[in-house]
C-alpha cells in the first residue's frame, strides 16, 4: 500500500469501544483495556501509557517523557481511535512519518501525511476529506496555508507533537585534521559491532565522510536534502535492512528513524546546538541494549557553524544555543547526563551515571577551582588591550606568553603572558575564556569578511562584578 495514497478506512468495523462510550460515567479503564487488546493486539498497558491517555482524553495539556521502548505512539494512537474528529500529529521528519503511517493502515486507522513528498492533487483531496481521517500526519514547515487554515478552522480532537529523547553514553574525543581524522573514524566504526549512524552538519561532510568510510572499506550510504526522494529511500532502506552497516547523514536525517538496533551515533563535527545533539543522539539504543554516541570535537567548527549562521535572522539566539552546546562539551568534570537533565530543567545536584559518560569514567583526571582570580586578570588585560581589535584565539595566545607572529606586537604589555602558568596543558585556557564568554564577564562580537569571520573580544556585563569578589568563576585544572 502506498502511504502517498490517502486512505479511508473505516475504523468503526473493528471491535473497539465507540467515542461515545467515552464519558462521565463510562468505565474508562475497561474501555481502554478493551481498545488496546482488541484493536492493537497488545495485552497490557506499559508504564504511564495509561495515565498519558487518561489524561488527554480528559482535555489536559500533557507532556510525556518516557523512556526508549515505552510506546509513547500509542499515547496519541489510542485517544485517536477513539475520538470522533481528527487529531493532528506533527512529526520532525518525514521519514517517522511514513513509518508510523504504514503501521497505522496496518491496523485499519483511518489515517493520511501531509508532507513535501505528497502530491499537490493528493493535498486537495486529503483537505477535502478531511474530517474522515482519524490521525493526520504532518512536519512543522507544512503547517502554513490551506493547511493551516483547515486546522484552524476544523474540530480537533488535539494536536500532538511527537518528540522522544533518550540516550545511552556520551564521549568526546578531540577532533585530528584531514585523513588522520578518517583514519580515527574508520577504525572507531570497526572496533564496533552493529549499525550506526554517522552525523554531519553539512552536506559536504557527507560526501567526504561517505567516500573517505568507503576507501576504508567500511560498508555505508549517505543521505542528505540534495539527494533526489528515490536515492534516499533506496540508501534509507539498505541501512534500515542491515543491507549496509554506516549511514552518513545530517539533519535531514532527523528524528524519526525508528530503527532498534543502531549501536553507535557518531558526531564527526559540533552540531548546532543541545537539542540537535540530544535528538540525534536519540537514534542509539532503542532496543534497550547497550549503545554509544561519540562526538568528534575542535575548536573550528565553532567559526565554521557561526558562518552557516551569518544570513540567519535569529543568528545571536542561534549563538547562544551554540554556546550552550559548547560549555556542554569542554566540561571535563561533570557528569554529562546531569548536564543534559540540567539544561531541560531538572536539577540533580551529585548525580553521577557511574560510568557512562567521558566525564565520569575519568573523574579523577580532572577537579572544578576557583577561577576568579584568574578572571580578573583576563579582565585586567582585555582592558589594556581596548584599542585593538583583539581576536578569542589571539587572548588565548597572548595570555599564554605565546611567540606567535600575530601577537608579536603585543608582549610590551605588562598582562603579556600573565597567566603562563596556570592553564596546563594550555587547552584549559580554551576552556576557561568560554565559560568567561558563558557567564558574560566577556561580550564576542562577530564580524563577517567575504570568506571569513573573526571573533573580537569585549568585556561583558558581569566583568565589574569581578573587581569587587562579588562574582564566582569556575576553572578546570588537570589533577
Amino acid at each position: 500500500m502506498d502511504p502517498d495514497e490517502p486512505m479511508l478506512a473505516n475504523t468503526s468495523q473493528c471491535a473497539v469501544a465507540e467515542p461515545n462510550d467515552v464519558g462521565i460515567g463510562s468505565n474508562l479503564d475497561e474501555v481502554l483495556d478493551n481498545t488496546l487488546h482488541h484493536y492493537f493486539d497488545y495485552p497490557n498497558f506499559r508504564p504511564l501509557q495509561k495515565d498519558i491517555i487518561k489524561s488527554t482524553l480528559s482535555g489536559k495539556n500533557v507532556i510525556g517523557i518516557a523512556g526508549t521502548g515505552s510506546g509513547k505512539s500509542l499515547t496519541f494512537m489510542l485517544p485517536a481511535v477513539l475520538g470522533i474528529h481528527p487529531t493532528v500529529v506533527v512529526m520532525p521528519t518525514k521519514s517517522l512519518i511514513d513509518d508510523i503511517l504504514m503501521r497505522c493502515l496496518d491496523l485499519n486507522i483511518t489515517s493520511c501525511k501531509f508532507t513535501g513528498t505528497v502530491s499537490k492533487e493528493i493535498q486537495r483531496v486529503q483537505l477535502e476529506n478531511f474530517n474522515s481521517f482519524k490521525l493526520i500526519f504532518t512536519t512543522p514547515e507544512m503547517i502554513e496555508g490551506d493547511f493551516l487554515a483547515k486546522i484552524e478552522n476544523s474540530n480537533l480532537e488535539r494536536v500532538d507533537f511527537d518528540e522522544a529523547h533518550t540516550i545511552s553514553s556520551w564521549e568526546v574525543r578531540e577532533r585530528s585534521s584531514g585523513s588522520k581524522f578518517y583514519d580515527d573514524l574508520s577504525s572507531y566504526i570497526k572496533n564496533h559491532e552493529g549499525c550506526g549512524i554517522v552525523y554531519c552538519v553539512f552536506t559536504s561532510d557527507v560526501a567526504n565522510i561517505h567516500s573517505e568510510l568507503i576507501k576504508r572499506d567500511i560498508s555505508c550510504v549517505k543521505y542528505h536534502g540534495h539527494l533526489s526522494e528515490d536515492v534516499k529511500a533506496l540508501n534509507f532502506s539498505k541501512w534500515n535492512t542491515g543491507e549496509v552497516r554506516i549511514m552518513v547523514a545530517n539533519s535531514a536525517f532527523g528524528m524519526g528513524i525508528d530503527k532498534a538496533n543502531v549501536r553507535f551515533v557518531v558526531h564527526a563535527r559540533v552540531p548546532t546546538g543541545i537539542d540537535d545533539y540530544y535528538q540525534q543522539c536519540d537514534r542509539a539504543g532503542r532496543d534497550g541494549q547497550p549503545a554509544k554516541c561519540c562526538m568528534y570535537y575542535s575548536h573550528t567548527d565553532t567559526t565554521a557553524l557561526l558562518k552557516m549562521f551569518k544570513h540567519h535572522d535569529q543568528f545571536e539566539n542561534q549563538s547562544k544555543v551554540l554556546n550552550d552546546l559548547i560549555i556542554f562539551l569542554e566540561d571535563p568534570v561533570q557528569c554529562r547526563h546531569r548536564k543534559i537533565m540540567s539544561y531541560y530543567g531538572e536539577e540533580r545536584d551529585g548525580f553521577t551515571c557511574g560510568t557512562s559518560c567521558d566525564n565520569c569514567q575519568n573523574s579523577e583526571r580532572y577537579v572544578t577551582t576557583d577561577g576568579t582570580a584568574d578572571a580578573l586578570k583576563v579582565v585586567q588585560a582585555v582592558v589594556q588591550l581596548t584599542e585593538k581589535k583583539i581576536t578569542s584565539n589571539m587572548l588565548k595566545l597572548y595570555l599564554a606568553g605565546s611567540s606567535q607572529k600575530c601577537i608579536q606586537d603585543l608582549d610590551s604589555f605588562s598582562s603579556f603572558g600573565c597567566l603562563k602558568k596556570h592553564f596546563v596543558p594550555v587547552v584549559l585556557m580554551q576552556k576557561f575564556l568560554h565559560l568567561l564568554i558563558y557567564f558574560e564577564v566577556f561580550a564576542v562580537t562577530s564580524i563577517f569578511r567575504s570568506n571569513s569571520i573573526s571573533i573580537t573580544v569585549g568585556l561583558g556585563p558581569n566583568a565589574h562584578k569581578l573587581i569587587d569578589y562579588s562574582f564566582y568563576v569556575p576553572k578546570y585544572e588537570k589533577v
